[in-house]
């Protein structure tokens, strides 16, 4: 009996972790935007916090049929905003998740957005959620992630991704992810991957790529999903200097080179 023991117990254990992984992923909400015309509204950028001005908890965006989904929220209740372009922006209030609950909120209609071309003000703003085919984009500077706050909890408000208790990592649901930062694998692992990801401020980073169909450039473990982290870029780091070179030899051989670069 006592040399069954040790593979029933680790049975026990993986089948606590996938429960628990699985209970994050299941708990949020879903639904589907559409145009006062029935019509799908794609690609929308949609942020869940706890109060209307509150933090935010989980970011996303709507594929091209309308559809979202929000997963990886502690049970509580919570504000939904939604924006899309051309439409008015959409909020949601008291909206109760329970644990292992993925809420459907049935189809949102959001509102035609009326502007005059005699009244239009343009200001440059970031959008938080940027959808690619090959990736989504969760931009930090620029929004109101950008403070406050470090990489290991960006993670968990980034859409797609979901971070368990023990911070472990998963995109679509999917274990095995990879990180990257700036394009170079990060060869880090357990505890030291969480202490360098809770070490990393939220204002030394630009933006996090969440790639769910990775390219040739990347390795092929990477098929369960990388994460890109991209930092900021010194705007004081550059090729800022200058050369100056003179050489002399007999009475007719002279050089002299000299340059700046900025």
């Amino acid at each position: 009996m006592k040399q069954n023991a040790l593979p029933w117990r680790f049975l026990a254990a993986l089948l606590f972790f996938s429960n628990s992984l699985l209970s994050a992923q299941n708990t949020g909400i879903k639904g589907q935007l559409q145009s006062p015309n029935a019509e799908a509204v794609g690609f929308a950028t949609l942020g869940v916090y706890l109060t209307e001005g509150g933090e935010l908890k989980k970011a996303g965006a709507s594929d091209e049929s309308g559809i979202f989904e929000l997963g990886g929220l502690a049970p509580g209740v919570y504000v939904l905003k939604v924006n899309a372009l051309g439409f008015g922006n959409y909020l949601r209030s008291d909206i109760r998740v329970e644990a292992n609950q993925l809420l459907d909120l049935g189809v949102i209609t959001l509102n035609s957005s009326e502007i005059s071309l005699d009244e239009v003000t343009v200001t440059a703003s970031r959008v938080m959620v940027e959808v690619k085919p090959d990736r989504t984009i969760f931009n930090v500077e620029g929004t109101i992630n950008s403070t406050g706050s470090d990489a290991i909890t960006l993670l968990r408000k980034a859409p797609n991704v979901t971070v368990d208790n023990n911070d472990n990592i998963s995109v679509l649901g999917r274990s095995g992810v990879l990180l990257y930062v700036d394009g170079k694998r990060l060869p880090l692992t357990g505890a030291d991957l969480t202490n360098y990801l809770q070490n990393l401020p939220a204002e030394q980073l630009d933006r996090i790529e969440i790639i769910t169909n990775p390219g040739a450039k990347y390795e092929a473990e990477g098929n369960a999903g990388i994460i890109d982290i991209r930092m900021k870029r010194d705007q004081n780091l550059g090729a800022n200097g200058s050369l100056n070179a003179t050489a002399s030899q007999g009475h007719f051989h002279r050089a002299n080179l000299s340059g700046t670069v900025n």
